[in-house]
């Protein structure tokens, strides 16, 4: 998976044994393989929306997946 949605919780929270860094979390995928995700706050109107986002994306493909992502909220 290469994006998680968030909102007011954290998911770093709930995924990470260490709290202090909230601006990423590592988790492992059904493979056992590690994943970092990075976090992405966008402001839409008056709400915040938080993204977690595969580090290993590019800005282009980072960008085109939230774009494509917030669509849907509109």
């Amino acid at each position: 998976m290469n994006i998680c949605l968030g909102g007011p919780w954290h998911g770093s929270k709930i995924l990470k044994d260490n709290n202090e860094d909230e601006l990423y979390f590592k988790a492992r995928d059904k493979s056992g393989a590690l994943i970092t995700y990075n976090k992405t706050e966008i402001k839409l109107g008056s709400r915040l929306h938080v993204f977690w986002v595969e580090s290993t994306l590019t800005f282009q493909q980072t960008n085109d997946l939230l774009n494509s992502t917030l669509r849907t909220f509109r």
